[in-house]
């Protein structure tokens, strides 16, 4: 049940969710809802809760405003008549730089598909299946170029440990930004 709380003559909307893994309280912000999701263990009171939000009620409707004013053109495409417009354009885009990274890195891969994700960019299956979302499209070549590499080192890392890192920071050495800049987004 979503809850309210009025701080400064704003309501702030909340829905409380149990999590059993967590060991600390965590405030998400969608740009697609109207309310935060607060994720919370078992052991957090209602009334902590409320505590929490109304501390971080400056902070919530900030990043709220920010999140509605945050309408690009990446995040508003996505019909199936632009996804089929776009498609052959990003698998040949995808291809190109595919071959030009791993002549440096020489990864085995089976499958590139081009797909109409909403909230990734690309992934890479255990079997060596590179998955990349079509939206690439909109995105200048840094962003593509990284997204393109971060899959390809996940053929020899399927984590996101230190040696992934190290792997992708070989060909993109300002990752560390890009991917700050591409979370933005």
């Amino acid at each position: 049940m979503i809850k309210k709380i009025i701080y400064k003559n704003k309501e702030i909307s909340y829905l409380i969710k149990n999590t059993k893994r967590l060991k600390n309280l965590k405030i998400t912000i969608s740009r697609n809802k109207n309310y935060v999701l607060v994720s919370k263990p078992f052991f957090v009171s209602e009334n902590s809760i409320k505590k929490i939000i109304l501390k971080k009620s400056e902070w919530i409707l900030k990043n709220q405003e920010k999140m509605k004013k945050l309408k690009t053109k990446i995040l508003d495409k996505g019909n199936e008549k632009d996804f089929l417009l776009h498609k052959s354009k990003v698998r040949k885009i995808v291809k190109e730089r595919l071959e030009k990274y791993n002549q440096f890195y020489s990864f085995k891969y089976n499958n590139i598909c081009i797909r109409n994700q909403k909230t990734r960019w690309g992934s890479c299956s255990s079997r060596g299946n590179l998955n990349f979302n079509y939206r690439l499209f909109y995105l200048e070549e840094k962003f593509q170029d990284y997204i393109i590499v971060h899959e390809l080192c996940h053929l020899e890392e399927m984590n996101h440990g230190k040696d992934f890192w190290n792997l992708v920071g070989k060909q993109i050495l300002d990752y560390k930004e890009i991917r700050k800049e591409l979370k933005k987004m």
